[in-house]
């Protein structure tokens, strides 16, 4: 099945694309955010770490 859109009118599947389009889009932003986040996360506990061991 090529089109597994539920509707006929071409006009209704081109705005469902359109909306899935843009939801995979975001929920890519959010993942993204996410990610980088816990990048930074990661690199300011290994900057903490290295203090740490610094400072004894």
């Amino acid at each position: 099945m090529s089109n597994p859109s539920k509707f006929e009118d071409a006009e209704d599947i081109a705005k469902e694309s359109l909306k899935l389009y843009i939801n995979a889009y975001r929920l890519a932003e959010r993942y993204s955010t996410i990610a980088t986040n816990c990048y930074d996360t990661a690199e300011v506990i290994k900057e903490l770490k290295k203090t740490d061991l610094q400072l004894k």
